[in-house]
This record gives C-alpha cells, structure tokens and sequence, in this order.
C-alpha cells in the first residue's frame, strides 16, 4: 500500500442542494483507489453551515406585447451575476395585485416558486392584474420556500427595464 497522501478540494459549485433544515450543505465522502478496484465505507455526514451569501447585482425587464397593453400578457426576464457560479437556482415571485394560487408569505408578500434554473437567467409571463413584480433569487434548495440568509438577489422596484 502507498502512503502517498492525496488532497482534493470540492469547490462551492460542486455541492448539492442546500439542505432547508441544517441552515447548509450536507456532504459525505468515500474514498476509492486509483485503479478505482477499492472504496472506503461513506464518511459520516457533515453539515457546512452557511451563516448567508453575498448579495448579486441583478435586474429584470419587461417586453410588451404586439399591441403593448398594459393589461395583456407580458414576458419578464431576471438576470443576475454570481462570481460563485453555483449549479442551481431557486426563483421566486411576487406578482402584486394579481390572484394567484399557492402562494406563502415572505417578507409582507406573497410569493410562488416559479421555478429553477442552471443559468444566471430566467423568463415568465406576468400574471394578468400584476401591478408590480418582486423577484427573489437563492442557491437551490431541497425545500421551494425563501430563507432569509440564502437569499442572493432581491428585486427592487427600480430594478425594472422596460422594453417594448
């Protein structure tokens, strides 16, 4: 047997979903051999907490339709920057004064999940009846609510471009 010591680092990108309960990520490891014919048993399993992540810089715009109503359809697309470059993000939305179904509260409003992406990038339609949007942003995690400290982006009102 070599008793060549080998380290390997798993950078940030690399991890799974973050875990809702643990407040981070849960990780384990085995160990196999370079001819791969060899592995260890599983590690017993670590917690890395995550106290927050940094802020992004980030926008949305908004393209009207044919007829540019203000009261059709109209497509939203959020972008945002992450030096981290994680694998997944969760992306949530408030759509203010429209009637959507299961929604849960975050902040004072009424969020859904809408849906997760592997880019710094994500489009949806406006619900009919929005009068304002708010945008959040997170890492992905294994349960679709906002957490306060895995939040990355938050949209402000003058985030907002305009496009027709």
């Amino acid at each position: 047997m070599a008793d060549v010591i080998k380290k390997a680092v798993v950078g940030s990108s690399l991890l799974t979903l973050l875990d809702w309960e643990a407040d981070g990520y849960i990780v384990r490891y085995r160990i196999k051999s370079e001819n791969k014919n060899l592995s260890s048993h599983w590690s017993p399993v670590y917690i890395i907490p995550v106290d927050s992540f940094p802020q992004v810089l980030g926008n949305y715009y908004e393209v009207l339709n044919q007829e540019g109503q203000p009261d059709e359809r109209i497509t939203v697309t959020v972008t945002w920057e992450d030096l981290v470059d994680r694998p997944l993000y969760d992306v949530f939305v408030s759509f203010r004064g429209a009637t959507v179904s299961n929604t849960f509260e975050y902040d004072s409003d009424n969020f859904i999940y809408h849906g997760t992406t592997s880019v710094h990038n994500y489009t949806f339609i406006k619900e009919t009846g929005t009068t304002s949007l708010r945008i959040v942003v997170q890492p992905a995690a294994d349960k679709k609510l906002i957490k306060q400290n895995f939040v990355i982006y938050d949209s402000d009102p003058q985030d907002a471009v305009y496009e027709s």
